[in-house]
């Protein structure tokens, strides 16, 4: 189906009116035109805006989506979750609206051009030769809802992470039990984590927990907890959640009133 030229399309060298004329030439001065280039002809300056606003999401849309996607992983794989990067996590979720608001307008320009009779063809012909750009946004929205459902990052995470974690622990069972809670604040890497501290809790025999705090903001503190006894051998305000790591590990939390 031939390409049609929109209303206002003009020559780029004499700016002759286009439209309607029987060959892809200029009858003023000869220039030559491409009905599907935009880049062939003038157009005005408000239809030429509209046009590259129908163009799927560019480079840096589509890399600035890529890194947010990223961070927003490594946040949740953190019992901490937006408490680990506090002020970063806010930068996110504010550039993240930004990027859903540009990528809602290319999208409604890109159908509203597709539906009319002035849809310029040379944008949907350049569109479909970008088409995972428009198909890249949702798949990063769709991998982040994702996490609600199963947190999937910090399983991962975790679970490269478990043998490290198992071995720092085994140094503090096979230590003498203590009456109450006892904390180490040498703060170390273990597997893939930084470690701000360590809390023994000793509520009677055989019923030690070791929380290993992750991530401590204001009165709250993050991280995993490993203990065999339930909520019965935690150390006060101390909650565990089971986020389906390996047994007997829990992601646990502990907010002072």
């Amino acid at each position: 189906m031939p390409t049609q030229l929109p209303e206002n399309a003009r020559c780029l060298h004499c700016n002759y009116l286009l439209k309607g004329l029987p060959e892809n030439k200029c009858p003023e001065c000869g220039h030559t035109f491409d009905p599907a280039n935009t880049d062939s002809f003038r157009i005005d300056a408000k239809r030429r805006r509209l046009v590259r606003l129908a163009l799927p999401p560019g480079p840096l849309h589509t890399r600035l989506s890529l890194i947010v996607a990223f961070l927003l992983l490594f946040e949740s794989s953190d019992p901490g979750g937006a408490a680990s990067i506090p002020l970063l996590t806010c930068a996110l979720y504010l550039l993240s609206i930004a990027l859903l608001i540009a990528y809602v307008v290319r999208l409604a320009a890109s159908f509203c051009f597709a539906i009319t009779d002035h849809g310029r063809a040379g944008t949907i012909r350049k569109a479909r030769l970008a088409h995972w750009r428009w198909w890249l946004f949702p798949v990063c929205i769709a991998v982040l809802a994702s996490t609600e459902l199963t947190n999937w990052p910090l399983q991962i995470r975790f679970k490269l992470s478990h043998a490290a974690f198992e071995a720092e622990a085994a140094r503090y069972q096979s230590s003498q039990p203590s009456s109450g809670v006892t904390q180490s604040s040498n703060s170390r890497r273990i597997g893939l984590y930084y470690v701000d501290r360590i809390i023994v809790s000793d509520a009677g025999p055989g019923s030690r927990t070791i929380l290993f705090v992750t991530t401590s903001f204001f009165r709250g503190a993050w991280g995993f907890a490993r203990t065999a006894n339930g909520p019965g051998s935690l150390p006060p305000f101390t909650e565990i959640t089971d986020v389906g790591l390996p047994r007997p590990w829990y992601a646990s939390a502990d907010i002072r009133p």
